[in-house]
């Protein structure tokens, strides 16, 4: 191949590779979607199995210690059923946004039912875990 062949060549390969970067972004925003609570935003049950798989490999691998920390929210469904359903909505996404935005880096937390949230904290011993949600 000469070098006027490999220059025709050059903007079919422009196009494939912009290509594959668009399948590439496509591909990475379906999988977020399939691992986070559409209405609260944060990871949902089926990235919370997942997480938990891991941390336990990692924690056995490494004899280390990781925390778990499950919120029930009382009394949802009565909030839910005097108020209606768009106001347990909003508690949900205030619940989210305050795990979020007040837990370690390190933290994470997820939407594992209805009104179960969970906050996975590696590396985190028993004894302190209540101070990190």
């Amino acid at each position: 191949m000469d070098v006027a062949d490999c220059l025709r060549r050059v903007p079919l390969l422009e196009s494939l590779s912009i290509q594959i970067r668009g399948a590439d972004a496509h591909i990475s925003s379906l999988s977020d979607k399939a691992m986070r609570d559409p209405l609260t935003r944060i990871l949902n049950r089926r990235a919370y199995e997942e997480r938990i798989k891991e941390e336990v490999g990692r924690t056995l691998r490494y004899d280390d210690h990781f925390s778990l920390v499950l919120i029930d929210v009382d009394q949802f469904k009565s909030i839910s059923d005097e108020f209606g359903h768009d106001v347990g909505d909003v508690v949900l996404i205030w619940m989210a946004r305050l795990l979020t935005e007040h837990t370690r880096s390190a933290d994470t937390p997820f939407r594992i039912g209805g009104d179960e949230l969970a906050t996975l904290a590696p590396a985190t011993r028993g004894e302190v875990a209540h101070h990190v949600t």
